[in-house]
């Protein structure tokens, strides 16, 4: 029986071609998602679905608030949507806010025109700057005619970074 020579050359040849593969397939991936993650651009932006800008900046031409005027907008009264999964509304969200998950919009739209009907306002929000669920909901609204919908940008983790109170299903 004649014993194998390991060969450190080839074997380090067959991780780098490994290693090239899996990047590849990876970039591809990314490509081709329609949630995928740019790879350059300016990432300090302080508000909007963060990415590199330009077509990767999905805001679809929505009205963009920060943590102020989301304030000031519910204690004026405004109806506030949370986009976010229900199991997420249901463990923590923004005082008075409606569940409207985004993967729900279409089947619940004909709720969300009621409630946006009789709010003068309506203000979307998701967990943060980096999800585009507010973005995707605030654009189905308008599509459907609501006029006065903004995107709270910052959403839940800017509100509880300030401090703000929030609630949860189930809690006095």
């Amino acid at each position: 029986m004649r014993a194998r020579h390991h060969d450190p050359p080839r074997a380090a040849r067959e991780l780098a071609l490994v290693l090239a593969a899996g990047a590849l397939a990876g970039l591809l991936s990314n490509a081709v998602s329609p949630r995928g993650i740019p790879l350059l651009g300016d990432w300090t932006k302080p508000y909007g679905v963060r990415s590199a800008g330009g077509v990767h900046a999905p805001t679809y031409g929505n009205v963009e608030i920060g943590l102020a005027e989301a304030a000031r907008l519910l204690d004026e009264g405004a109806l506030f949507l949370d986009a976010r999964p229900a199991e997420e509304y249901a463990a923590g969200h923004i005082p008075g806010a409606a569940s409207f998950p985004e993967d729900e919009a279409d089947e619940r739209i004909e709720e969300a025109l009621l409630l946006c009907g009789e709010a003068e306002s309506t203000v979307v929000y998701c967990a943060g700057i980096d999800c585009d669920e507010a973005h995707l909901v605030a654009r189905r609204l308008r599509e459907a005619g609501v006029d006065a919908v903004r995107v709270f940008a910052g959403g839940l983790r800017e509100w509880r970074a300030a401090g703000r109170a929030t609630a949860a299903e189930g809690a006095p």
